[in-house]
């Protein structure tokens, strides 16, 4: 019995830090807040491609960074070949904050912060698959050589919130899915010390990679976060049937382009645009609903026969 009463005083200790995560913001920070509202890159900004293989795009609303597979796009000992965007701040407290619109489906798909010294000495903090569970996991880099800090499954979700928060050498991660409530753990507060210089967020894969496509919908100083978030009609949401994508573009008069899944067909438009021409146009206002509907290709099936019989 005690050491139950123990283990539920140690459960509502904690929820009660969760409670009041984030409730008391470093000022003195001049890390950038940014939702993506725009057509271009922030000058601020700097996106480094170490394999030059990656792409981005960059829509209106978000950020979005697609790593291919068959190749590592890691955060590791002789492997920091993720894309990422960096910016430049000072050298002080802060709390910053991501939220990242994309599910991780299959083993080792990555998407996180890291915050940087230089090249060889970091902290990396991510969201990844083990193809079963969703882990946040801390590594710190120390002249190029990882530990790992930390390892905690959470629960899947459509969107994955992150804060990170640096108080004198103290580190504090804190995890949410829907902004709102948000979670730490005790391996999630550590110390370390690090002459940060850049950070951002960043997109990658490992072990045998899978293809990821990772999306950014805001990076936030949370003593100077943008509100209301997306304030400027760059683009609209579009409703996906079957097994494809869109690309948008960015601006009021965007262009549509329908790209269909190995195995299907791109078979036609509804709502604000009907029809098949792809890819179309569309002037918007922010009112407009379309769908993309996707169809499966058919299938064919050849048969032979050989020899005689009745």
């Amino acid at each position: 019995m005690l050491m139950i009463l123990t283990m539920l005083a140690d459960r509502m200790a904690w929820a009660a830090q969760d409670a009041t995560a984030g409730t008391t913001l470093p000022q003195n920070s001049n890390l950038l807040s940014d939702d993506f509202n725009q057509c271009a890159l922030n000058s601020r900004w700097q996106y480094v491609d170490p394999l030059g293989d990656s792409t981005l795009e960059i829509n209106g609303e978000q950020i979005v960074i697609t790593v291919p597979a068959g190749v590592r796009h890691d955060l590791w000992e002789g492997n920091r070949n993720a894309p990422r965007l960096l910016q430049t701040v000072n050298n002080t407290d802060f709390e910053a904050e991501v939220k990242f619109e994309s599910r991780l489906r299959r083993k080792y798909q990555l998407q996180g912060i890291m915050a940087q010294a230089d090249t060889d000495n970091l902290l990396r903090f991510n969201f990844q698959s083990d193809g079963t569970n969703v882990s946040l996991v801390v590594v710190s880099f120390s002249g190029g050589t990882p530990t790992i800090v930390a390892g905690e499954v959470i629960p899947e979700s459509s969107d994955y919130y992150m804060r990170v928060r640096l108080e004198g050498n103290q580190w504090t991660i804190f995890y949410s899915a829907d902004g709102a409530t948000w979670q730490t753990k005790p391996s999630l507060t550590f110390t370390q010390s690090l002459a940060l210089t850049k950070i951002g967020p960043f997109i990658g894969n490992a072990g045998a990679p899978p293809a990821f496509t990772g999306i950014i919908d805001y990076f936030f100083n949370t003593a100077s976060p943008i509100s209301p978030e997306d304030p400027v009609i760059n683009s609209i949401p579009i409703n996906i049937v079957g097994n494809g994508r869109v690309d948008k573009g960015c601006g009021t008069n965007l262009t549509l382009k329908a790209i269909p899944d190995p195995g299907w067909n791109f078979s036609g438009w509804s709502g604000a645009i009907n029809g098949t021409q792809n890819p179309t146009s569309l002037t918007i206002t922010g009112n407009e609903d379309v769908t993309a509907t996707f169809t499966p290709k058919p299938l064919f099936l050849n048969v032979q026969f050989n020899g005689g019989g009745t």
